[in-house]
């Protein structure tokens, strides 16, 4: 199902791109948002990095300067399922700080897209925005498949 959002998304966000000249596309990467450890036992694969995947690999196929990053952004602390929480302040307050960016010098000109499956109150988009930008990134968008 990931693969088929992928494209999807793919074909609606990105594909626009081909239409601009070589010397205006921006390099863009791909920032899945990261499991927990805890999740990372109990799950196959991150859904938000296999949709990331698939967008990457129609995007190379058209020479898009469009690549994901998995090692941008971190989870630095363990957290409730958001699903677990109720209301958008505890699910800011469930989420703040746990995450961590490190964007080296020359990524910092890229646009970053913050790659996730699912937002409900978007506490956990708006933390890795934030994540980002305390790394020195200049553009942050958001991206999610279902809200």
């Amino acid at each position: 199902m990931g693969t088929y959002l992928g494209v999807a998304l793919y074909r609606e966000f990105f594909r626009d791109l081909l239409s601009l000249p070589d010397h205006q596309r921006m390099p863009i990467v791909l920032v899945p948002i990261p499991l927990s450890r805890r999740k990372m036992f109990r799950k196959p694969f991150n859904h938000a990095e296999v949709i990331a995947r698939t967008i990457e690999e129609y995007a190379l196929a058209d020479s898009l300067p469009v690549v994901v990053n998995t090692h941008i952004l971190q989870k630095v602390r363990e957290t409730k399922s958001q699903v677990e929480t109720i209301g958008k302040e505890e699910r800011i307050a469930n989420i703040a700080n746990a995450f961590r960016a490190e964007i080296s010098q020359k990524e910092r000109d890229s646009t970053f897209v913050v790659i996730d499956d699912v937002v409900t109150t978007g506490a956990t988009m708006c933390e890795a925005k934030r994540a980002l930008r305390e790394a020195g990134a200049r553009r942050v968008l958001c991206l999610a498949v279902a809200h």
